[in-house]
């Protein structure tokens, strides 16, 4: 028997907020943990948490039938608590129940306010949908045992007897260090130690690290870097991400071909998490210019901190939020998405202005470190889960 476990038949198995952040908060902590997601290539940063791979399908009815196939794989666990990230798993958080077993919810996201930014939906449906999903979201949440938030904007809606807000904040201690392991395979040596903040400035990198989608700030990137290559010509735009739409990946394509901008847009496709944030160590500027659709107003903008931590001011959208943040901590700039000579002019100070960038740099390292860390979190995340498993037991493993 585990003391838990973590489904997710939609994010990958060395996901950021479930393994490198939960799960492995979790073992360290002295729980058992098993996490149950979707294959990695990858073999598993360490051996404290078990990972089990999920297949990986690619049409949502392929995953439905998986998840009724689920069941049987994940009741043989017998865990203390099942822990759920992904809205299309409730059906089987409720059968879990059926058979007795404690279970959480781990929201990552606003569901229906995602629904209303879903493409592939028609857009009359969307708002029918939304409330459909809202009324059965809340016939089940009142059955199972415990909900976890990654967003205090959550909290007005969700009032469950058992529930704990866990803010994605970024780890600064133990995948610091995997990011340095990172840094140093796939990133050629240099003056600077691996994964240090470099003391001058970068080269002329501009980095994008996340899902890449036109609600996003694909094509503002796009037409960005169209519009600077010819004052910077150094400049490099380096998107650190996967394109899950065909049709927006077809329309990046064209855009680079017609505007020639193969040598100054380079796209990475997925990485794993440490990966990834190993790409911004020569960057010079960080960005986030998505759009101001109802599910971003009220999230923390979990990747202007993974920015803040590697040292990379950030140049991100004027949503009320997140300005609040960047002026609070001076980490950088906020503009509208839609104006693009405000973001080509910010973008050109951060990447001429050493002493601009310093300061966005300095401003930004301090207040991560002083406000936004995961470790703060992670001490709601073990109080929640210690009241589920046996506290004598739990004893004898720290």
């Amino acid at each position: 028997m585990v003391d838990i476990c973590s489904l997710s038949t939609v994010h990958y198995a060395y996901d950021n907020r479930i393994y490198h952040k939960q799960a492995r908060s979790l073992a360290a902590a002295g729980f058992s943990v098993t996490v149950l997601a979707r294959a990695e290539d990858d073999p598993p940063p360490d051996d404290t948490v078990d990972v089990q791979y999920l297949p990986s399908h690619h049409s949502r009815f392929a995953r439905f039938v998986s998840t009724l196939r689920l069941l049987g794989r994940v009741f043989q666990l017998r865990a203390r608590v099942y822990v759920v990230h992904d809205p299309e798993l409730l059906p089987l958080a409720l059968a879990l129940k059926l058979l007795r077993c404690r279970v959480v919810y781990d929201m990552h996201e606003d569901m229906p306010a995602q629904i209303g930014m879903k493409e592939w939906l028609p857009r009359w449906s969307r708002p029918f949908i939304a409330a459909l999903y809202r009324r059965l979201e809340r016939f089940a949440l009142r059955r199972l045992d415990g909900l976890v938030l990654a967003e205090t904007g959550y909290e007005p809606a969700y009032t469950h007897r058992h529930r704990a807000t866990v803010l994605n904040y970024p780890t600064t201690r133990s995948h610091q260090a995997d990011a340095q392991d990172a840094t140093h395979q796939i990133i050629s040596a240099s003056d600077d130690e691996p994964g240090q903040v470099p003391a001058q400035a970068p080269g002329q990198v501009v980095a994008y690290v996340g899902t890449l989608t036109e609600r996003r700030g694909l094509f503002t990137m796009l037409e960005a870097a169209r519009q600077i290559k010819e004052d910077i010509p150094s400049v490099l735009f380096k998107l650190v991400g996967p394109i899950n739409v065909p049709s927006e990946a077809a329309r990046a394509k064209a855009f680079i071909d017609d505007h020639d901008l193969h040598q100054i847009v380079q796209f990475t496709g997925r990485l794993a998490p440490v990966q990834a944030h190993a790409q911004l160590k020569d960057a010079r500027v960080g960005l986030a210019l998505l759009e101001p659709e109802p599910n971003y107003l009220h999230s923390l903008p979990t990747k202007l901190f993974e920015y803040m931590l590697a040292g990379v001011p950030v140049l991100c959208s004027n949503v009320p939020l997140w300005q609040q943040i960047v002026a609070d901590s001076g980490c950088g700039f906020t503009v509208s998405p839609h104006d693009m000579t405000a973001i080509v002019s910010h973008l050109k100070l951060l990447l001429q202005d050493d002493e601009v960038w310093r300061r966005c740099r300095d401003h930004g390292l301090a207040a991560v470190h002083q406000h936004y860390t995961w470790e703060s979190q992670a001490e709601h995340l073990i109080d929640f889960y210690a009241a589920f498993v046996d506290p004598a037991a739990l004893s004898t493993k720290v």
